[in-house]
């Protein structure tokens, strides 16, 4: 039901690209299901719109580190 939750969640990021609460439901799912690239997008907007939240600079990081990008990931 992952699958479905995420495709929910992408329509929902579409019509409200503003709400980070949204981008970090999205990134969480994303993760759930093995989407990191999705991961990353989501939680990279989470990071640009709340760049102190630290949920969204740690679900980045890890996003990240699945995409095998060490660098990216610390930095």
């Amino acid at each position: 039901r992952f699958a479905e939750a995420t495709s929910a969640a992408r329509g929902a990021a579409e019509l409200a690209p503003t709400r980070e609460d949204v981008q970090h439901l999205l990134g969480e799912l994303c993760e759930k299901i093995g989407d990191h690239e999705g991961a990353r997008a989501a939680f990279g907007e989470v990071a640009r719109m709340q760049p102190g939240r630290a949920s969204g600079q740690l679900g980045l990081g890890r996003a990240w580190l699945r995409l095998g990008k060490t660098r990216e990931a610390t930095g």
